[in-house]
């Protein structure tokens, strides 16, 4: 119809998933990235998101509305990064939310990832591979859910890259080095780790770990890796301080990571080289 708005063409998506049955947000979401892929003439394989089967979902209308939605946005790749992720407006069980795209701006800039390899070890939608300008992009994802629409957002954004599946402590090799990390790791998660037994201490050493002589990495982080007395957290705080240049600790508004979390937020700008005497 003409004069509709994007959201307005995705609430109509939305109801009629709903009106099948289909109401979790996540499912729904990632039926409409297999939607996308289909509309886009995408080679599907078992690693990309697939559209959901009820007997009286209403195909053609979804199509319909996705389809002109995509060319409100510019494109289904903008369609799906900027606005259908974003139709998931909590935070989802173990800490894990889309991260917002004005955040992925500010750390992508002052990470400066154009032109260069960029990973990130827990990516989510793979927003910060999506936008990073990078000529590779490596994500992993311990959910087999969210790799999947990882997958698909860089397919409906015309980008190649590897997604892995899996625990990020166990699916980086040994010895790969990668130019550039940007990562928003989950907080407070209870893990397994040689580094403390939190998700935010054991991610953010494994980006030490991998970073690339002289490469650069923009890692967010809750204030208890700056401010715990723990013996992890401060471990990573002295291996910080005292083997990279620590470039910048900046602490975000308290709303920008609306309507996620209202957590102190911290973003880690650091280099590897040797720091200044």
């Amino acid at each position: 119809m003409a004069g509709e708005s994007i959201p307005s063409l995705l609430n109509e998506v939305w109801a009629a998933f709903r009106r099948a049955g289909i109401t979790d947000d996540l499912r729904i979401i990632e039926s409409v990235a297999g939607f996308l892929l289909e509309q886009e003439g995408a080679s599907f394989s078992e690693d990309f998101p697939r559209k959901a089967k009820a007997s009286d979902l209403e195909e053609s209308t979804i199509r319909e509305n996705l389809r002109q939605a995509s060319n409100l946005a510019g494109g289904a790749g903008n369609l799906f990064d900027r606005h259908v992720l974003f139709r998931l407006d909590e935070m989802r069980t173990g800490g894990q939310y889309i991260t917002p795209r004005h955040v992925v701006r500010l750390m992508i800039a002052l990470a400066k990832t154009k032109g260069q390899p960029v990973a990130d070890f827990a990516c989510g939608s793979a927003g910060f591979l999506v936008r990073s300008g990078g000529n590779t992009l490596t994500g992993v994802e311990i959910s087999p859910e969210w790799a999947r629409i990882a997958r698909a957002n860089l397919s409906l954004n015309g980008l190649t890259g590897k997604v892995r599946e899996g625990n990020a402590l166990r699916m980086v090799k040994p010895d790969e080095t990668f130019d550039r990390i940007v990562m928003n790791p989950p907080f407070g998660a209870k893990i397994k780790s040689d580094v403390g037994a939190r998700s935010e201490t054991a991610l953010i050493n494994l980006a030490m770990d991998h970073l690339k002589t002289n490469g650069r990495a923009a890692l967010l982080t809750p204030g208890g890796l700056l401010f715990s007395g723990g013996q992890a957290e401060t471990n990573v705080r002295e291996r910080l301080i005292d083997k990279f240049t620590l470039e910048a600790v900046i602490t975000l508004p308290e709303d920008a990571f609306q309507p996620y979390s209202t957590l102190t937020t911290h973003l880690l700008l650091i280099e590897n080289t040797p720091p200044d005497d």
